[in-house]
């Protein structure tokens, strides 16, 4: 049987890596007037730890909060999810990046749907475990009045 907590779970874990993995193909950044191209997710998840970008070590701590809903471990899951987005809005500061292999920059002016849709997949799993916090477990609920019934 399902309770309405472990479906809440399955589906965060869904709606969470579908939001990540399309934000690995969508763009991540806008850059200044006159630059016609674009950087995708995966080009920022594949070299971001090699360009020294706070915001790379974001996914580690988002596949660990993963791991911890899917382990129903919630308060876990609420740490390394509240870590991952805390750290993936440094990106908010990057203020220019490495536009290829000569080392030449461009200035970031916004930010494309990949960085969004990268902060969305961290929040899903981040309320997700806030639900599961706040919701009693739904076997403690069947337990108590199990022992209630048994001693009235």
């Amino acid at each position: 049987m399902f309770d309405g907590k472990t479906n809440i779970r399955r589906m965060a874990l869904v709606l969470s890596g579908t939001l990540y993995g399309i934000s690995l193909f969508c763009p991540v950044f806008a850059f200044q007037e006159g630059d016609s191209g674009f950087l995708p997710g995966f080009v920022c998840l594949a070299f971001g730890a090699f360009a020294r970008q706070l915001a790379w070590y974001a996914n580690p701590f988002y596949f660990a909060a993963l791991i911890a809903l899917g382990m129903k471990k919630r308060y876990m899951a609420a740490l390394f999810s509240c870590s991952a987005l805390a750290i993936a809005l440094t990106t908010l500061s990057i203020k220019q990046i490495e536009r290829d292999e000569a080392g030449n920059m461009t200035a970031v002016v916004g930010y494309g749907p990949g960085f969004y849709l990268w902060l969305s997949s961290m929040l899903v799993v981040l309320v997700a475990a806030v639900i599961a916090i706040m919701k009693p477990e739904a076997s403690n609920q069947t337990l108590q009045s199990t022992r209630a019934s048994a001693r009235g």
